[in-house]
């Protein structure tokens, strides 16, 4: 999926990237202990920063999981977390 991004964050872009790669570790870690506090926290995370880099669609996968996660569904959350992992693998950028 190709991402404009502003140019000014071409900088910080891939420590973004990189801190995300590291909640979807958490957040599978999290889904094995089925502990939804942490995955509620990482996806209130998430959801509040991901539109600041031009990222709605991870944003709304993540204001999702927050709240599945508040709701104690696992098999929501496990999807999400795919979904996020997938957005991210697939994302092709191009700053502006």
């Amino acid at each position: 999926m190709l991402i404009e991004v502003d140019k000014e964050l071409e900088d910080v872009f891939p420590v973004y990237i990189r801190n995300r790669q590291e909640d979807l570790m958490n957040l599978e870690i999290s889904l094995e202990r089925k502990d939804f506090d942490v995955l509620k926290q990482i996806g209130h995370k998430v959801a509040g920063n991901a539109a600041g880099y031009g990222l709605q669609d991870l944003g709304k996968f993540a204001k999702d999981l927050e709240s599945s996660a508040a709701d104690k569904k696992l098999d929501e959350c496990q999807k999400l977390v795919v979904q996020m992992k997938d957005y991210i693998k697939g994302l092709e950028l191009k700053f502006v």
